[in-house]
């Protein structure tokens, strides 16, 4: 959930667009001696005024900005604070469209949990990289079948990647695996080390490993290796620091990243 300064840095800016400042001279006197009867500025030379006492750019030249540096000047001699700004918000208007802002996206809207799926996404890539390096796989794609990512949404602001508590089988494919009869049992790669294991044997055509259960030559099971979830969990220290960072260095961007396009929705909807 975003904190409240985030949601006050976006609603700030939005804010001001329904706010309409107007500049009032304090020194009406030294406008009236410089031959300013009402003792204010037109529109276009108090904005210009206001960005020199601001030390901004004008946009003027010439002759132009020349009567623009004098009357600053003189205002400057006249007080420090020529200027009183006076802010009106349009509550009402203001009120309407921050109803309308759907932040936690409840109504369906673009919300908090589309950062929130965004993160855990990325997580997901973390943990299905690492799975495949921690348990020596030579490819990604069991790793990748292991995960399951559950998404946040609409009221519900939670999201998880789910790691299975499956093995992986000792294949060719995913270990290397090979044997004859030669050899005491199937040679692999599991856990990113080479070694056999002893009285497996493998089956022409079938994909696993094989080891026998008791004495005899049947029953037979399936070999297994690392167990994905108890990977993970050896490596607690690991994942829970790399979880952590990407909720700040992702999370925390990414949310204000959405409340911005959710406030551009609402710009655009209200003509602002």
């Amino acid at each position: 959930m975003a904190d409240r300064r985030i949601l006050g840095f976006s609603i700030s800016p939005f804010a001001r667009y329904f706010a309409g400042a107007n500049y009032r001279v304090q020194n009406p006197a030294v406008l009236q001696r410089m031959g300013y009867a009402s003792g204010d500025l037109p529109a276009a030379e108090r904005a210009a005024v206001q960005s020199l006492m601001a030390n901004k750019s004008t946009g003027l030249a010439g002759a132009e900005l020349a009567k623009v540096m004098r009357i600053t000047d003189a205002l400057r001699r006249g007080g420090n604070q020529p200027f009183q700004i006076v802010v009106q918000v349009d509550w009402a208007r203001l009120a309407a469209a921050l109803r309308d802002i759907d932040i936690n996206g409840t109504h369906g809207g673009v919300g908090i949990y589309r950062a929130l799926n965004h993160t855990a996404g990325k997580v997901r890539t973390y943990l299905k990289r690492s799975l495949t390096q921690w348990t020596g796989l030579n490819r990604v794609k069991p790793a990748d079948q292991a995960l399951t990512q559950k998404y946040a949404g609409p009221g519900h602001l939670e999201a998880a990647i789910i790691v299975k508590d499956k093995f992986a089988s000792i294949t060719a494919e995913n270990f290397g695996a090979v044997w004859n009869r030669s050899m005491p049992g199937v040679q692999h790669r599991a856990w990113n080390r080479v070694q056999i294991a002893q009285g497996s044997f493998m089956i022409p055509g079938k994909k696993p490993a094989f080891h026998r259960v008791g004495p005899g030559r049947f029953p037979i099971k399936p070999l297994f290796g690392p167990n994905y979830a108890r990977e993970v969990e050896r490596h607690e220290r690991e994942v829970r620091g790399v979880v952590e960072g990407m909720m700040r260095t992702d999370f925390i961007p990414r949310v204000r990243h959405e409340i911005e396009r959710e406030i551009a929705r609402v710009k655009a909807k209200h003509g602002l």
